[in-house]
């Protein structure tokens, strides 16, 4: 996933079907990841990057 801040977003999923998303940014990492869907994810980071 392309970012405006940082590098690209990575994708992790586990065999449960979780999903989160990491993104390095400076000497920092950014964890979004939850119960909700990987679209509402996709959404918050949205909303992270503004």
């Amino acid at each position: 996933m392309d970012s405006a801040v940082g590098s690209e977003w990575q994708t992790w999923t586990d065999e449960g079907g979780d999903t989160g998303y990491s993104i390095e940014y400076g000497d920092e990492t950014l964890l979004v990841y939850g119960s909700a869907s990987p679209a509402d994810l996709q959404e918050l980071i949205g909303l992270l990057e503004r």
